[in-house]
């Protein structure tokens, strides 16, 4: 059973839009997984490149979806920069 302290609201980039400390680490717990595969993908795509034998089509595919997780937490981790007025 979570504790209380996990479910009070905390601000996240100075949006609007509180949420829990438990859903804030789940966040966080989903930009890291996504770091990790896309750093898995990287040195899949190396060895492959490496490889005499290698399919392009599936390099190419990788790269696809390196480029994708890359998006993903480009913009997870823009939202938790505050935003800062000038």
């Amino acid at each position: 059973m979570a504790s209380a302290r996990n479910h009070r609201p905390v601000l996240v980039a100075e949006s609007k839009w509180l949420i829990t400390l438990e859903m804030y680490n789940e966040f966080v717990s989903k930009l890291i997984d996504l770091r990790v595969e896309h750093a898995d993908l990287d040195t899949a795509i190396i060895a492959l490149v490496a490889s005499p034998h290698s399919d392009e089509l599936q390099i190419k595919r990788l790269k696809k979806r390196k480029l994708a997780i890359k998006d993903v937490i480009t913009r997870m981790e823009s939202k938790l920069i505050p935003d800062i007025d000038a």
